[in-house]
């Protein structure tokens, strides 16, 4: 049975197939997640994240329509909101309440450049693996979560190869798996994070 993600994959190899002539996109960029949330629903624990991303996209474009393959690094700065009654422990025990993550993401994306510089797209992340690399209280350090996600961007071409840009991301996080290997899906099934995110790219065309 098709999913979502099968459907996403098929159009980028249909379109990529259809446009051998297009020219190739290359597409680095920069931005800052802000407002990210990371909620536990299972265990009710709550975090705010924020950060630095850089990646870029690799394609192409006909016509005005793009498509190809997406890579996102991310570094954030989690800190704990929720429970109160585990903040107030961390704090009695002098713990840091703030946790550093890496997210290493990678995907494919299918988008449309209108003729006046605004440009839209969408990007489906096939795997989105967040690692805890600093952990105050101890109970992530070194273990991972692992999810897909999705993500709409909007652009706008300050410059020909110059683009202002803001995007969405939501992520579905699937289990987490600890650094022996063994993992614990149960509690992270309707585990989730979302984020805005501002940047920078240079959309490159040849």
């Amino acid at each position: 049975m098709f999913s979502i993600r099968h459907y996403v994959i098929l159009a980028v190899l249909i379109f990529i197939g259809k446009a051998a002539l297009a020219s190739v996109l290359i597409e680095p960029y920069v931005g800052y997640s802000l407002g990210g949330k990371i909620d536990l629903k299972e265990t009710s624990q709550k975090y705010d994240y924020s950060g630095m991303n850089y990646g870029g996209r690799l394609g192409v474009d006909y016509l005005g329509l793009m498509g190809g393959f997406a890579y996102d690094h991310g570094s954030y700065t989690a800190t704990y909101k929720e429970p109160s009654s585990s903040i107030d422990l961390l704090k009695s025990l002098n713990e840091s309440l703030d946790s550093e993550w890496s997210v290493n993401s990678y995907g494919v994306f299918v988008g449309y450049n209108f003729p006046i510089l605004f440009r839209v797209w969408g990007t489906y992340f096939l795997s989105a693996d967040w690692k805890a690399t600093k952990d105050g209280g101890g109970e992530f350090k070194d273990n991972k979560m692992k999810s897909t996600a999705y993500e709409l961007g909007f652009g706008y071409k300050i410059l020909p190869i110059l683009s202002l840009n803001l995007q969405y991301r939501v992520a579905d996080i699937s289990k987490k798996e600890y650094s022996d290997g063994s993992t614990e899906p149960d509690n992270y099934k309707k585990a989730s994070t979302k984020s805005g995110i501002v940047s920078i790219s240079v959309p490159i065309s040849f």
